[in-house]
Parts: C-alpha cells; sequence; structure tokens
C-alpha cells in the first residue's frame, strides 16, 4: 500500500491544479442545509451538551413513545447542501473545471451557492429543496422537503439552459455526473434527454457517466427495475461508475435480478453489482474502508477514519470527488480510491472541501502516521 500511496503522491505534485484540461458536469439537485445538532442536556446559561450518537438519540425517542417530548435544536450552520453542488465543490476545489446543472435558485443564484469555487459553472434550473441535517458524531438524520425539485426534469433544464449551452457542457466533459438518483425523479428522462439531444454518436473515446443514487430506501421495486433499464441504455453511450455507500449498496443488491441470497460483505456486494449490470465500475465506500472494480479486478483499501468529525453531510459527495478526480486522471482503482477516502477525511475534519496542495499534505502526514493499508474482504 505505501507503495500506491507514493504514487498517487508523485502523481499529485506534478499536477498544476490552476490548469484544468479535464472538465465535468454534475446535476442535478440543490438543497439549503440546515445542520443541526440535537440537544440532550442543558445547565445554565450556554451550558448544553449534544446526543453524541443515533443510537444515544433513538433510545431517547423510544422513551418518549406514547408520551411525547419536546427536543430542542442548536443550528451549527446553514450551508449549500444537495449532492450536485456538493460533488460539483468538491471536484473543482480539486482543480477540475465543473458545470454544475441544479435547483440552485429560480430567478437568481441563491446566496449560500455563490460559494462555489470561480472554476464552477452555475447553471440554475428551480428553487432549491431544503434539509434539515440533524448531525452526530456516528452519522447524520436527514430531514428534506424535496417538493422543489419536482421542477427538475428534461423540459425545464432544456427551456431554462438551452440546448446549445447543454451541448457544450457535454461536450467539453469527460464526465457527467447525475446524482441524487432517489430524490430526482425525472433523472433518468435526464440524462436520456441529454445523451439523444447533447452526446454526438461520434463521441470517442466514451464519457464517464456517475451516477450515486443517494438512499434509495423508499424507492419502489419498480423503480429499481426503472434504473437497471436506465443504466442499460445508458451504458451503450457512456462508461458508468456507481457510486455507493454501504447501506445504498447493500439495498441495491437485493434488488438485483437474480441475486438470491443477498450478497453480505462490501466486496460480496461490489462484485454481485458488477456482475449483474453493464456498469465500468463499481465504488463502494465505507466508515474506515472502500472497495472498487473494474475491469482489472477487486481493490480494498482501510483508510483515515475521524471519531469526532465536525461535518458528516457532505462527506459521502466528496469521497465521490477525490474518487472522480483519480479515475479522470487515469490513476488505478487503489490511489482512486485513497485520493476518494483522503478528500472526505479531511472534509469531516476540517469543515469544507479540499484543495489539491490540501490533500498533498494530508496524505504526507497520512503517509507519515502508517495510515492507509490493504484491506482484505468478502
Amino acid at each position: 500500500m505505501q507503495e500506491h500511496l507514493e504514487n498517487l503522491l508523485g502523481s499529485l505534485r506534478n499536477i498544476d491544479p490552476t490548469v484544468s484540461e479535464i472538465q465535468c458536469c454534475v446535476g442535478f439537485d440543490g438543497y439549503i442545509d440546515e445542520i443541526v445538532r440535537v440537544v440532550k442536556e442543558r445547565s445554565g446559561i450556554g451550558g448544553v451538551a449534544f446526543f453524541d450518537t443515533i443510537d444515544e438519540f433513538s433510545d431517547h425517542l423510544k422513551q418518549a413513545s406514547g408520551r411525547s417530548a419536546d427536543m430542542q435544536l442548536c443550528a451549527q450552520e446553514r450551508r449549500m447542501g444537495g449532492n450536485a453542488p456538493l460533488l460539483a465543490n468538491s471536484i473543482s476545489r480539486l482543480g477540475i473545471a465543473t458545470t454544475c446543472i441544479g435547483a440552485m435558485g429560480a430567478r437568481e443564484l441563491h446566496p449560500v451557492f455563490r460559494s462555489l469555487p470561480a472554476n464552477c459553472s452555475a447553471m440554475s434550473i428551480a428553487d432549491p429543496a431544503h434539509t434539515y441535517a440533524l448531525e452526530f458524531d456516528d452519522g447524520k438524520l436527514m430531514f428534506g422537503d424535496v417538493s422543489n425539485l419536482s421542477s427538475v426534469d428534461w423540459p425545464n433544464i432544456r427551456a431554462r439552459v438551452g440546448i446549445g449551452k447543454l451541448r457544450e457542457a457535454i461536450l467539453r466533459s469527460q464526465l457527467i455526473g447525475a446524482v441524487n438518483w432517489s430524490a430526482v425523479e425525472c433523472t433518468d428522462e435526464i440524462v436520456d434527454g441529454l445523451i439523444r439531444e447533447a452526446l454526438p454518436e461520434t463521441a470517442i473515446p466514451k464519457k464517464y457517466l456517475l451516477i450515486d443514487l443517494a438512499d434509495p430506501s423508499a424507492k419502489s421495486e419498480s423503480s429499481f427495475h426503472g434504473l437497471f433499464d436506465f443504466i442499460g441504455r445508458a451504458s451503450k453511450r457512456l462508461d458508468v461508475i456507481l457510486c455507493l455507500n454501504e447501506k445504498e449498496a447493500g439495498i441495491l443488491a437485493g434488488h438485483l435480478p437474480g441475486c438470491h441470497p443477498e450478497p453480505t460483505g462490501l466486496g460480496c456486494i461490489a462484485r454481485a453489482i458488477f456482475d449483474s449490470l453493464p456498469v465500468a465500475i463499481v465504488q463502494i465506500h465505507a466508515a474506515k474502508v472502500a472497495v472498487g472494480i473494474g475491469a482489472r479486478g477487486l481493490e480494498c483499501i482501510r483508510g483515515v477514519f475521524n471519531e469526532k468529525p465536525m461535518a458528516t453531510t457532505g462527506g459521502g459527495d466528496n469521497f465521490n470527488g477525490g474518487f472522480a478526480s483519480g479515475i479522470l486522471r487515469g490513476f488505478g482503482m487503489r490511489e482512486s480510491l485513497i485520493l476518494g477516502n483522503a478528500a472526505a477525511a479531511f472534509y469531516v475534519t476540517n469543515g469544507y472541501s479540499p484543495t489539491q496542495e490540501d490533500l498533498v499534505a494530508f496524505l504526507e502526514k497520512s503517509q507519515a502516521r502508517g495510515d492507509y493499508a490493504d484491506e482484505r474482504l468478502s
């Protein structure tokens, strides 16, 4: 693993982050995120203790059954949210010019999205959705109002952005990101429209299509059948990358046709998805480990994990941003997994997405500590 880490550091040191020959286009959501902590106890003026874990909070909620409860929330931050803006922010901070198409303001860009880097072009088509993200040390609970996303569809995108700008964005991009499939109901239709009207038949080499489901717990069996059909159509024109967290991967595997009994273990799940669907890459990231499988086989790493994160909302998007930047720059699977983990670990530790220089410094410290190791998974 140390050899892979040294190769990755050498490659990153030789990249000029101010020169972007690679470009991306991602969409199609957008949220205003209210980051809050749940108050466990108050003691005097200003004295407050929060629930540290989801288990601790859930135990408290169970005790309120049949009795009701008055819970206090303490606002931590109001910031840009949505898988598309967060992924676009992560990728562009790493020196790759990005176009973000999403729900960031119907008339003008909402102020929270003005923090996007200068090399990220925002094309807004609707007002943003809204999320309350209850953060804990071991994860987050997100409560979202997604009603504004009902207007995120292909006719609206085509009308608001214009087919000329869409075609230009797609032509110059090596990767198209279609994220938050679970909340953006028309994701399949939007990508079909982009392929049909903005992607020339002669586009060689194939571009990547990165799909991030977000939490698909509420999706029906028919929705997954539609997803599999969509992946089949898209794979004829694009190399599909599926980026999943551990929960999303388990749910997806449970809906795979003919996959019974359901696979267990990240390695087995990744292989089952890869073997069942026409995808180029499957990447699954969990809290402490990550796996990726492509044409050259399965790779697994044990990465950096922060027990006391500053932020968790957006960690997965930063993992995907780091991973995608590695794939686009021609890095190997293991190096790309390390880059994804490092981007996510830096983000949850510091509360903001890293630049390339940040990642080099982070990885140098990790190398000195011996953080990264091979991981054997079933």
